[in-house]
């Protein structure tokens, strides 16, 4: 299936490249900065080069109407050596989302915890911001990971249709360790199929626009 194109940056967000990945290219990180934010939020997509709508879908994210109260950055991409080959992995064949610190295991992440440059940039983010969701495929679910407020999920939920699933943890998963070592409230939502539809884009950027209202 060809690829969606990835839609223009608009005015008022501030590009940050927030690391080099391990094949040399950048990861961009979106801020659309507020004076006096009362909410950080932080969305992380494309960690897995071979989902084929978390990219397109981190572009689209920037289109939304953001409350002004709330500061909110984008990865679209934590992954471009993946996305490039689309391939899960990186360009040293490390999976990324089995690479965090957290109960991570040697066969299916980089050579040791956390080692990996576009694992490394994301751990640094992650502490600076109040809830951050993290936006893979294709398994038709949303979370709220360890002690983070399930109306989040549910409000996602209802938007979207996608299943609440409960008690979601992964070994060297990126919403494992925000939530449960990092100690930040943390979502995982997994969009259904490997398909990246325009429509898709929009039933889950209402899912977003959802989570927004739940923020208040």
């Amino acid at each position: 299936m060809p690829r969606l194109p990835l839609d223009p940056v608009p005015v008022g967000w501030t590009e940050i490249i927030i690391a080099t990945s391990a094949g040399g290219r950048p990861i961009p990180l979106y801020s659309l900065q507020r004076a006096a934010p009362t909410f950080r939020l932080l969305v992380i997509c494309g960690i897995h080069g071979n989902e084929p709508l978390t990219v397109p879908f981190g572009y689209r994210l920037l289109s939304t109407q953001i409350p002004d109260h709330i500061e909110c950055s984008i990865v679209p991409c934590a992954n471009p050596d993946g996305w490039a080959a689309d391939s899960r992995y990186n360009d040293t064949g490390a999976d990324l989302n089995r690479d965090f610190p957290w109960r991570w295991a040697p066969y299916d992440g980089g050579l040791a915890p956390g080692d990996m440059p576009e694992t490394q940039a994301l751990m640094g983010i992650v502490p600076l911001v109040d809830l951050v969701v993290w936006v893979h495929q294709p398994l038709a679910y949303v979370a709220a990971i360890g002690g983070t407020d399930v109306g989040f999920a549910q409000a996602w939920s209802a938007a979207t249709g996608l299943r609440v699933r409960p008690n979601v943890t992964q070994h060297g998963g990126g919403e494992s360790w925000s939530a449960l070592v990092a100690g930040v409230p943390s979502m995982l939502v997994e969009i259904d199929s490997f398909d990246a539809t325009p429509s898709m884009l929009d039933v889950q950027q209402a899912g977003f626009v959802a989570l927004l209202q739940a923020i208040g």
